[in-house]
């Protein structure tokens, strides 16, 4: 009787500082996310997104997101994206989802690489910009599989002239870029 008891007591107390096997609680969160924790500001929005320990709530999982976005946070950043291209809690905006999608790939997240390429080749009412989605595809190095069976070389084939060099010329800034980031 007194093992059972003494894990639940153990547990309860974890619960009241880090949250029992060590996840915070949502009030730990959002004590950590109002103080400007980026980290709770996404992993709030998660947990709204997703109903875990809470209700869902799309809406209030997308605020948490655009906080820890504007905060720099990629994944956030690319949450609150898909957000705003699904409509899912907010309202559609393919041109501020594609300028998340743009930071948090140029932060270097290979989902928001994926995302923004596939997003720029399918484009909408608003147009594609393959060049752009050939440079986004290659530089996350994105498969077949994710490119529903069509190969990058394919797709690169059917650039014009001009097309290639402006995807070239984004690899290249996005080549630059990477370089400064990792002699900081």
């Amino acid at each position: 009787m007194k093992r059972r008891i003494l894990p639940a007591l153990l547990c309860a107390a974890l619960a009241l500082s880090a949250g029992c096997g060590g996840k915070p609680s949502v009030r730990q969160l959002r004590n950590k996310a109002d103080t400007g924790d980026v980290n709770a500001q996404y992993e709030l929005g998660l947990r709204y997104a997703r109903g875990d320990k809470i209700a869902a709530d799309p809406a209030t999982a997308n605020g948490w997101f655009r906080k820890a976005a504007a905060n720099g946070h990629a994944e956030a950043q690319l949450a609150f994206a898909r957000a705003l291209l699904t409509g899912n809690g907010t309202v559609k905006d393919r041109a501020t989802a594609l300028g998340w999608l743009r930071q948090a790939s140029e932060r270097g997240l290979r989902a928001a690489q994926l995302e923004l390429g596939l997003t720029l080749l399918n484009g909408d009412d608003s147009g594609s910009d393959p060049a752009g989605a050939v440079a986004w595809l290659t530089i996350a190095q994105a498969t077949s599989a994710e490119l529903s069976g069509k190969s990058l070389t394919t797709i690169t084939a059917g650039l014009s002239a001009g097309q290639k060099a402006a995807a070239d010329t984004i690899l290249q800034e996005a080549a630059r870029r990477s370089r400064g980031a990792t002699a900081k």
